[in-house]
């Protein structure tokens, strides 16, 4: 809804949003629900919702009948194959219808996230006894780098894995041009570590 510049339509938000993607700077908004599920009803017909736009399936008739007026539909945008469908299905529906605890992300450093990778591999000792540590080839990525961000979260394998195949790529500067183009906003964080070659 974000990158469709739908932002102002934007009344209530999962738990997850607000935890795990402070960048998007919903942090304020009423919270509604808790990892797509545990919905509060009475606050979501208080907000008068028009919409609800859930991430799983499995809850659509409870939660609609709970909900009179409001439409409830699934839309994850989380699935490679029906991306593109479900961003334009949120486009008519929007237009033509009336982590402070983070690890990665926004204000995070590479000293945050090597401190948080090295403090994990000396608190599980049989982890040095693993080839990927011995060889330094361990790598963090923010979750988030999924979903519509997923090509971007593909860019670091790619260079993590096969340097020399995909020099042209900067995965960090793909991410800024992300939030830039989509959003309208520049963000400084850390959402991979180590540093891509």
């Amino acid at each position: 809804m974000l990158a469709l510049g739908a932002r102002d339509k934007i009344v209530g938000v999962d738990t997850l949003v607000t935890t795990a993607m402070p960048e998007f700077g919903l942090k304020g908004l009423p919270e509604v629900s808790r990892h797509g599920k545990e919905l509060d009803y009475e606050n979501i017909l208080k907000l008068k919702t028009d919409l609800i736009v859930m991430t799983t399936s499995d809850q659509i008739s409870e939660n609609a009948d709970k909900l009179p007026n409001v439409a409830v539909i699934d839309l994850s945008c989380m699935d490679r194959a029906t991306l593109t469908s479900h961003l334009k299905t949120i486009g008519y529906v929007l237009f033509i219808t009336p982590m402070e605890n983070n690890i990665t992300g926004v204000g995070k450093t590479e000293e945050d996230l090597k401190g948080f990778l090295t403090q994990t591999i000396d608190n599980f000792p049989e982890f040095k006894n693993v080839n990927a540590v011995k060889n330094n080839r361990v790598y963090l990525l923010d979750f988030n780098l999924f979903g519509p961000r997923w090509i971007i979260g593909n860019c670091y394998y790619a260079k993590w894995l096969h340097p020399d195949r995909f020099k042209d790529i900067h995965p960090d500067e793909l991410h800024k041009e992300y939030f830039l183009k989509f959003h309208n906003m520049e963000v400084g964080g850390t959402w991979a570590y180590p540093p891509p070659e």
